[in-house]
């Protein structure tokens, strides 16, 4: 996505006068997703922008010009996966993103206070991180804009108005869960100081749910120049706390849910 592509996408203005760029990561060949989501926003009078997913099937190793090497391996305590075992450069054969230069660290191989559930990303994973940094990069281009609210395409609208993120952003946050988590409840720490009807502070441990999103401006900037990839989305948020000192905040009663297309894939770039 170009300079001139992030500074014309479309904002949402709450009364307050803030404003959030909406990005909702498709993988271009899901057009039932794009179009769900489409219909869901226009019924609501809420903008939406989209941001074409990295297709693990375009990711080619950038030395040797191959399709990326994997090898099969253990993911939690009995799931195998074929796994990016190595580090990597990475560059995509897509023409939107052939300028894009990558480095590709396995979890593992990081040190970090953060223990991460995945030690080797699968091309999946690796795709759907790479598009969430696209967000990220298309965010830091566009002035505008207070607030990032990052999207994957198998979101539900639960709430009824949208205003209520302003509400949201009355807080003092880096990053906060304004969606469901498919791997279950978050906890609520039982140290947070915060004294709030909308929002809580999680407990620390692996977090999970990154089909929907805010961060702001200020904290987007520390993973600038979006180049470097080491976690999954969904674990990005547990190594933002453990070491990068992240306020991390959720919804009591997330704004947006789960729907029926996240029963056949837990990430925006498929199969």
């Amino acid at each position: 996505m170009s300079v001139s592509e992030c500074r014309t996408m479309k904002l949402i203005t709450l009364p307050s006068g803030k404003q959030i760029l909406p990005l909702c990561i498709n993988l271009q060949r899901s057009k039932d997703r794009k179009n769900n989501v489409e219909r869901m926003f226009s019924e609501r009078n809420i903008p939406i922008n989209f941001v074409k997913a990295f297709d693990k099937n375009l990711l080619v190793d950038e030395s040797t010009g191959n399709p990326i090497e994997t090898t099969k391996v253990l993911c939690g305590s009995s799931d195998y996966v074929e796994g990016v075992t190595k580090p990597t450069k990475i560059v995509c054969s897509d023409d939107e993103y052939k300028d894009r230069r990558f480095s590709y660290i396995p979890p593992a191989m990081l040190p970090t206070k953060y223990k991460p559930y995945v030690h080797s990303l699968y091309l999946s994973a690796v795709g759907c991180a790479l598009s969430h940094m696209e967000c990220f990069r298309c965010f830091q281009q566009t002035e505008e804009a207070d607030y990032l609210l990052v999207l994957e395409d198998d979101i539900s609208i639960l709430g009824s108005s949208i205003d209520v993120l302003d509400a949201v952003i009355e807080h003092d946050f880096d990053l906060c869960l304004v969606g469901t988590s498919p791997q279950g409840t978050l906890m609520p720490s039982p140290t947070s100081s915060l004294n709030s009807k909308l929002l809580f502070e999680p407990l620390q441990r692996w977090y999970s749910g990154a089909s929907a999103y805010i961060i702001t401006k200020k904290f987007v900037s520390n993973f600038f120049p979006f180049t470097t990839v080491c976690f999954a989305a969904d674990e990005l948020f547990g190594f933002c706390q453990q070491d990068m000192g992240a306020r991390l905040l959720a919804m009591k009663e997330p704004y947006f849910g789960l729907s029926s297309f996240a029963q056949e894939t837990t990430n925006p770039t498929g199969v």
